[in-house]
């Protein structure tokens, strides 16, 4: 994610490229993207971010839960 990209933005190019991967029979865990999304993030959400991951259970979250919580901050 750009410094100067949108949340919103930023969360359309997200699951454009999954829809992509899954046209391909490409399929990706959950967890794997939660953790992709959260590490392609900038510096500026790192709170957010170690919030994310020490409260709530990543390896059952879905997508629309982080961006829920994401968008809660």
């Amino acid at each position: 994610m750009k410094d100067s990209e949108t949340m919103d933005a930023f969360m359309t190019k997200v699951m454009s490229v999954l829809n992509q991967l899954q046209k391909y029979r490409q399929d990706l865990s959950n967890k794997r993207v939660i953790e992709k999304f959260l590490r392609s993030l900038p510096k500026k959400f790192e709170v957010i971010v170690v919030s994310i991951e020490e409260f709530k259970d990543t390896s059952q979250m879905k997508i629309e839960e982080l961006i829920g919580s994401l968008i809660a901050h």
